[in-house]
């Protein structure tokens, strides 16, 4: 081999592979934005589930009829999950619907244990809400 064609060929390389650690950070970079905008979308539904939950309790309220909601945290989860499927790309299926209410349930369940046990130790505050955000 000449000895000119050595940058040349050095050159060469460093510029495909510069082309190629390009491409793979804004892959990345893709990927990561899409997360944040599938978890915004994802808490915006479950605020937004909430309020209408809370407003329509609100009403059957108002007609002698009691509504129980469960808390934001069980739309968070639910909403979290449900996008995870949607963000496969594939349609949800009724067992996974089920197994993401399931779970939303579930760590609905621990969080209002969690600060039931917290408040036990506070007098005059009730127990059966979280008081610190969860509404």
């Amino acid at each position: 081999m000449k000895p000119e064609y050595i940058p040349l060929i050095a050159g060469f390389v460093g510029t495909v592979l510069g082309a190629l650690v390009s491409l793979a950070t804004v892959w990345l970079q893709q990927r990561a934005q899409e997360k944040r905008d599938r978890a915004k979308l994802s808490l915006d539904a479950a605020v937004k589930e909430f309020e209408s939950a809370e407003k329509y309790a609100e009403f059957m309220a108002k007609q002698g009829q009691v509504v129980v909601t469960h808390e934001l945290g069980y739309y968070v989860v639910l909403h979290a999950k449900l996008w995870e499927h949607l963000g496969s790309g594939r349609h949800i299926t009724k067992d996974q619907w089920i197994a993401a209410h399931n779970q939303a349930i579930e760590i609905n369940e621990a969080v209002v244990e969690f600060y039931k046990q917290r408040r036990a130790a506070q007098p005059g505050v009730p127990a059966d809400r979280p008081q610190d955000g969860g509404r």
